[in-house]
């Protein structure tokens, strides 16, 4: 039984790994593009002349996002935080599973 549950946990651990560096990767990728959507607004503002007090009006617009739709990003972005989100209650269910189980055959 013991072995079973050893390869269960060390099953479990890859396949977390695996999750967190996929989660990595896309939360990169959303970085980047945040990125760049802001230093190209940043560089449009800085063209602008007019001095210090000039009023600076950025003029945001979808040509500037994937596929001209901002709505792409804005979901990845929920995607990414629901998955985290279940991500780590597995974790704490995995966790929770392991120690009353340990604290089950310990009393036994």
């Amino acid at each position: 039984m013991k072995s079973l549950l050893s390869l269960l946990a060390i099953g479990f651990f890859h396949i977390l790994t695996v999750c967190v560096c996929v989660y990595v990767q896309h939360v990169l990728l959303i970085v980047t593009k945040l990125q760049h959507v802001i230093a190209t607004l940043a560089l449009e503002s800085a063209a602008n002349t007019g001095g210090f007090f000039a009023e600076r009006r950025l003029k945001p617009r979808d040509e500037i996002f994937w596929f001209k739709k901002p709505e792409i990003l804005l979901n990845l972005i929920h995607f990414i935080l629901f998955q985290v989100c279940v991500v780590s209650f597995h974790l704490i269910i995995h966790f929770h599973q392991v120690f009353v189980f340990r604290a089950n055959n310990t009393t036994s």
